[in-house]
């Protein structure tokens, strides 16, 4: 079942974190949901506060939607959704390393940090839901220390048009119950040896 969600877009070449730009705009009342695009990120983040290379010409989404569940369970939602998107569009079929990291060919080519924000109220209303694909060229300079543990991915759409196309994976499918999703992220969990 295809829908036509859409969602607003703010489109930045660059920012420190699409996540913590999302979580600023929430406080300044920007109304949900919205997404926001980056070319690249000055300080990408994932879990436990880990950095996440994000040079130039990689793929920096945050999705602000109202909140529906547990962080972990949106986490698992949004794997689904962007190994969907990346199997249709680029070619390739990822793995995912849990709870957060896709790989493909056992290199991590995707991160998802999905955040709970509370309203003014105290109570959990909005989750972002940050998403980073390295779709940047293969010749841009990796640090040594990433270089075997990093990939990236070539998608026959630009990254705007990818981009609305994860959102709207993501959009559907965190809307859904886990019968929707679980059974394809259990069977896309990495086998470890």
């Amino acid at each position: 079942m295809r829908s036509d969600i859409t969602v607003p877009r703010i489109m930045l070449k660059t920012v420190d974190s699409t996540n913590t730009y999302a979580k600023k705009l929430i406080k300044e009342g920007k109304e949900i949901p919205f997404l926001i695009l980056a070319e690249s990120q000055s300080e990408g983040r994932g879990r436990y506060g880990k950095s996440f290379f994000s040079p130039d010409g990689g793929l920096y989404i945050s999705i602000a939607l109202k909140y529906c569940g547990g962080e972990e369970q949106t986490t698992l939602a949004a794997a689904v959704a962007v190994c969907r998107v990346l199997e249709q569009h680029c070619g390739v079929y990822p793995h995912i390393k849990p709870v957060n990291d896709l790989l493909v060919d056992g290199k991590k080519v995707c991160g998802i940090l999905c955040e709970a924000i509370s309203g003014q109220n105290g109570g959990l209303n909005t989750v972002i839901i940050g998403v980073g694909v390295n779709t940047w060229d293969e010749n841009t300079s990796i640090p040594d220390d990433l270089k075997d543990i990093i990939g990236t991915v070539k998608s026959a759409l630009n990254n705007t048009k990818l981009a609305n196309e994860i959102a709207r994976e993501i959009t559907e499918t965190v809307a859904q119950s886990t019968d929707y999703f679980l059974p394809e992220y259990e069977s896309r969990l990495l086998k470890m040896i």
